[in-house]
């Protein structure tokens, strides 16, 4: 079994420079160079989960992007085949600044929908029938939000030819 280095979309320049435009990056600044990069790298590997309109221009490249998004209307999205648009880039920053600052989709889930609580006897239902779409998909609500334009619409079954 042969190990690789694993990059991630944006670079920890191009990240830093994301975020000197940004406040409420308190866990990003103080994060050390070596933890800021795993983390881009973690957050890269969790868009990757998702399903994303078009197809990997290489299928032996290592993440999502860059994709084929010709044939598709994606408004204020980068749609060179040879790059990784910028909303995607700025999703692995949020996501990014998410796992620094604590971000766990199990915990978020669990301290979401109480749907009754009592005082005598100490009671707590949860409903979680309807958790959020971002916290479905592993990712904070930042970055869900900045992927939207991009992201396969779940409701559709798409077919190919094999």
């Amino acid at each position: 079994m042969s190990l690789t280095a694993k990059t991630g979309y944006i670079s920890l320049v191009e990240a830093t420079n994301y975020f000197s435009g940004r406040l409420e990056t308190a866990a990003w600044d103080r994060s050390t160079p070596s933890n800021r990069s795993k983390a881009l790298i973690q957050a890269s590997t969790d868009l990757d989960k998702l399903q994303f309109i078009g197809e990997k221009v290489d299928m032996a490249q290592e993440h999502e992007f860059p994709r084929t998004l010709v044939g598709y209307i994606v408004e204020n999205v980068l749609t060179d085949n040879d790059l990784v648009p910028f909303i995607v880039k700025y999703a692995v920053c949020e996501q990014a600044l998410a796992l620094l600052s604590g971000f766990n989709v199990n915990k978020e889930i669990d301290g979401l929908f109480v749907s009754s609580s009592g005082y005598g006897t100490v009671k707590t239902t949860y409903d979680r029938k309807s958790v959020p779409m971002h916290l479905k998909s592993g990712l904070c609500a930042q970055a869900y939000q900045f992927l939207l334009p991009v992201l396969r619409d779940q409701g559709n079954v798409v077919f190919g030819r094999v």
